[in-house]
């Protein structure tokens, strides 16, 4: 009797270990296959993390258990490695900057968490701008690219212009872009522009900096936001995951869904539009921006074509950008042209906004 149980409790086991490592195999493909062709496969793709840890704990137990099902998860996770690598860096070697080396830091700020303080006094939004601003100057970068990067009135807008101008020593700026983007720079920007997505707030800007040695064009961007409701972010708290069986619940679902899709699908369309800008460019080119999207998505693994992650080649461990309540997420990059020689990349673990920022130190 006592094998019997053992026995069918391990191959329940080993049947739920197919089903996950099934899972995340399937997640390997939402690099691959466009959200506008099947938009599950994104979906599916945003719990790799999950995923993968849930194939380690398989594998762990088997190995314990010394069974041979244990090849089923590491077999699952080695086909992926490629995709583990885009999360996790493997880079042990010392920095090599320089103090001649180029600084680039890129920071969404989150309005300055000016929608977030609309019931607070002036005191609470102006110690808010204050703290985001002295983490970007602490850093002393040469070039900054910020993403909504404008604050409650234009009084802070005007506010952060003089402590980059005066303070930081970054007198040439360019701010564009439906979702408030930002270019700052030591360096005099002699041509610049701006990428427009069509039907969506979202964009993309570029400014040709020439400094003392070479010009680069550095782009600031900022892909498709999925703009969750407040009833909708909070579908997903324990309360309300237990009344799954409800209507008004899985209506919420419904449309968290929907949003999803069209989130999935824009970024497709715009990482495409980005693409071909980047090809066009008569400089080596600077990426910086929040995708809002994993490297295991569809936008990243073709925006990232012909380009250097600046993270896969200077960092060592888990790279999360994302400071909200979901984990574990890389959604913030910096990419540059295989000509440019990257020297450092760091997440900065002190923030006030939903993102952490990054900074990537460049040869110069």
């Amino acid at each position: 009797m006592y094998d019997w149980l053992k026995r069918t409790i391990n191959k329940s086991l080993f049947g739920i270990n197919c089903l996950f490592s099934g899972l995340l195999l399937l997640s390997y493909l939402a690099a691959f296959v466009p959200p506008s062709s099947f938009y599950y496969l994104a979906i599916l793709a945003l719990g790799y993390p999950f995923l993968l840890f849930s194939n380690v704990l398989f594998a762990a137990w088997w190995l314990y258990r010394r069974k041979r099902y244990f090849y089923v998860p590491i077999a699952s996770i080695l086909i992926g490695y490629a995709h583990f690598s885009c999360f996790f860096g493997f880079h042990f070697g010392d920095s090599t900057a320089t103090a001649s080396s180029l600084k680039i830091m890129s920071y969404n700020v989150r309005y300055f968490d000016a929608p977030f303080h609309q019931k607070k006094q002036t005191a609470e939004l102006d110690k808010a701008h204050l703290d985001i601003m002295n983490i970007i100057a602490k850093e002393e970068a040469a070039i900054f690219c910020g993403q909504e990067f404008s604050g409650k009135t234009g009084i802070y807008n005007q506010r952060t212009k003089q402590i980059f101008e005066q303070k930081l020593g970054m007198p040439y700026s360019y701010t564009a872009g439906g979702s408030s983007l930002a270019i700052y720079s030591k360096y005099p920007i002699v041509h610049q522009g701006a990428i427009r997505f069509e039907g969506t707030h979202n964009g993309a800007i570029f400014s040709d900096i020439k400094t003392d040695k070479k010009t680069y064009r550095v782009y600031c961007f900022h892909l498709q936001s999925i703009r969750l409701s407040g009833a909708e972010k909070q579908a997903f708290q324990q309360q309300n995951i237990t009344t799954l069986n409800k209507d008004s619940t899985q209506q919420k679902y419904k449309e968290i869904s929907g949003k999803l899709k069209n989130a999935f699908v824009l970024r497709e369309q715009q990482v495409k539009f980005m693409q071909q800008h980047i090809q066009e460019s008569p400089h080596p080119v600077i990426v910086c921006g929040d995708m809002n999207d994993t490297p295991l998505s569809y936008a990243y693994h073709h925006l990232s074509q012909n380009l250097n992650d600046a993270f896969l080649q200077q960092e060592y461990g888990w790279g999360s950008t994302y400071a909200g309540s979901l984990p574990f997420l890389r959604i913030d990059y910096t990419f540059v042209s295989p000509a440019v020689t990257l020297q450092h990349f760091e997440v900065i673990r002190t923030t006030t906004s939903d993102h952490y920022p990054i900074c990537t130190q460049i040869k110069h």
